[in-house]
């Protein structure tokens, strides 16, 4: 057993030293001391790593999967469809590389959300039966955000700083906009917090001045640019006094880190051999540059498929999928079986592809054919569609269905209120996996609030929030 750091072990009694001594002088502990003639040196011979996949790992893999791990390496594009395994090939291609003897530090995963990432490398983990546990894995946010507390200095970031998440960004934002407008008789109409936020993050991200950013999103507010302007800049000023990063800081001064870094960015850089990139096509531009710096001197595998793009209202961009795919030296490896949905699904989706199908996709269901066909109902209103999906509800459990058997997908938690009020009117009881995420609670953020106030003393919203607990 070991000493603590700052406790030093007992010294050895004189006894013990004097039987040290006399056992040294009739035989050095110095194995390469004696007579090299009589001494015999064994070496450990290893076996080099095997090359390709694994015999385990290929189990389960069908011949689109399998060409692309095998395949994977430079630069790489895996055109995944819905539904064709495109998590399974990702956990097959990051088990290839570990099993290949690539070490763990040196691989870069991102993905769409934190608990991706944590299932992807654990499942890798499991199936090449190597310890992941020092591998950059995580969102781009994430990632961006260790890599600023490893080199953050070398662009002007505190290693120190707090992050702030989407509530206390537009607590922050309100201070901004209440100091600026509280010397005016009458106070302009303006847009929300929230919505500020996000004109300032478009603007850090994107490189744009802010008046533009504002204008492409609400001309009506030509007339109050520079008073938004004011705000933006209050917002900044106590972001950067309180030694707060917002989610746009952590991509634009990551983005600059590994530009601008100089020796830290080399370092960071240096260490990074492969870069696997998942839902490429929910990225904007500055998050597609900044997977692509950190790979430049490596290797780049991207999953994407610019069909599933969703997210272009908050700026993800999905041409980034066609650049990527277009620059020199890319390989492209489609995966086109589904197995999630039944051949009736498949072929709608088919003939939903946009005009001219410009990745040349050809989708198959692995699975038997139903007795259903899937039904596109074209409703006047909000109103319309809650009463159809409750009358369409009515008439299955009428025919016999169980209720339990039937379930109501929606995009955000917002679309169900209407849904909610039509099925409480006819009655139709329901449960209901929507809402607040446990960290948006009041009672967690007051937790975190003395958490961050010890990490970061700077932090002036984290203060506010604990002192009012008191």
């Amino acid at each position: 057993m070991g000493y603590p750091r700052h406790q030093a072990a007992p010294a050895t009694l004189p006894h013990i030293e004097r039987q040290k001594a006399v056992r040294d002088a009739h035989s050095p502990r110095d194995p390469l001391a004696a007579d090299p003639a009589e001494r015999t040196v064994y070496t450990l011979r290893r076996e080099p790593p095997a090359r390709g996949l694994p015999p385990e790992l290929a189990e389960g893999l069908d011949a689109e999967q399998r060409a692309a791990v095998e395949g994977a390496g430079g630069r790489t594009l895996i055109l995944a469809s819905a539904g064709a395994g495109k998590t399974r090939t990702l956990v097959a291609t990051l088990a290839r590389l570990v099993a290949e003897g690539v070490p763990a530090q040196s691989i870069v995963l991102t993905t769409f959300t934190r608990r991706a990432a944590a299932e992807m490398v654990g499942r890798a983990s499991a199936a090449a039966g190597v310890d992941l546990s020092g591998m950059l894995a995580g969102t781009v946010q994430s990632i961006c955000a260790r890599l600023l507390r490893e080199g953050g200095s070398a662009v002007g970031v505190p290693p120190g700083f707090s992050v702030l998440d989407p509530e206390d960004q537009s607590d922050l934002m309100t201070l901004a906009r209440d100091a600026v407008l509280g010397g005016m008789d009458e106070r302009p109409s303006l847009p929300k917090p929230a919505t500020l936020v996000s004109y300032a993050g478009s603007a850090a991200e994107s490189g744009r001045p802010l008046a533009e950013v504002v204008a492409a999103a609400n001309g009506r507010l030509a007339d109050r640019t520079e008073l938004i302007e004011k705000i933006v800049v209050g917002y900044t000023e106590r972001k950067r006094s309180q030694a707060l990063l917002d989610y746009a800081d952590l991509l634009a001064l990551g983005h600059r880190l590994l530009d601008e870094g100089g020796a830290a960015a080399d370092r960071i850089r240096g260490r990074i051999r492969w870069v696997l990139v998942d839902e490429l096509h929910d990225m904007n531009p500055v998050q597609a540059a900044l997977v692509e710096a950190l790979g430049r001197d490596g290797n780049v595998v991207a999953v994407a498929d610019p069909d599933q793009a969703i997210y272009s209202w908050r700026g993800a961009d999905p041409e980034v999928v066609r650049r990527y795919a277009e620059a020199p030296g890319t390989r492209v490896f489609p995966l086109q079986t589904n197995y999630r949905s039944r051949p009736e699904i498949v072929a709608l989706a088919q003939e939903t592809l946009p005009a001219g199908n410009p990745w040349g996709k050809t989708l198959r269901s692995s699975r038997p054919a139903g007795s259903q066909r899937p039904v596109i109902a074209h409703l006047a209103s909000v109103a319309d569609e809650a009463a159809f999906v409750t009358q369409r509800i009515a008439d299955l459990i009428t025919a016999g269905r169980e209720p339990g058997d039937i379930a109501v997908l929606y995009r955000a938690h917002h679309h169900s209120l209407e849904l909610q009020l039509a099925l409480t009117t006819a009655g139709v009881e329901f449960e209901l996996y929507s809402g607040a995420r446990l960290v948006e609670s009041a009672h967690i953020k007051d937790v975190l609030a003395f958490c961050r106030l010890r990490h970061n003393p700077r932090d002036e919203h984290a203060r506010n929030r604990a002192l009012r607990l008191l």
